[in-house]
């Protein structure tokens, strides 16, 4: 007989890993090139760029990263709610060998 786990491994899509760590890296990005060009937009004049404003933008972005989270996830249970689920009950139980010699009888 399988093990749950083994059922939940082999259900899951092998692209579901590379997808989230793709999602993580991309959801960095902004604060790196922030970070990474931020002083250099403090030396250009004709933007008129300060310290606070940067300070601003990077605190703003700090409190979109909670508020993408949770409509994310808002998302994704309406999303799985969408999805039809077959219910343990519903399923053929599965038969081992010994079962089935003793209904050839």
């Amino acid at each position: 007989m399988t093990q749950p786990t083994d059922r939940l491994a082999a259900s899951t899509p092998r692209w579901a890993l590379p997808i989230g760590v793709l999602i993580l890296f991309i959801d960095g990005y902004d604060l790196f090139v922030l970070g990474a060009v931020g002083p250099s937009l403090l030396d250009y004049s004709d933007w008129d760029v300060s310290s606070s404003t940067l300070g601003l933008l990077g605190s703003v972005t700090a409190l979109g990263m909670p508020l993408g989270a949770f409509v994310a996830a808002v998302l994704g249970v309406v999303a799985i709610s969408l999805v039809p689920v077959r219910h343990r009950a519903q399923q053929q139980p599965q038969r081992t060998t010994g079962e089935l010699a003793v209904e050839k009888r």
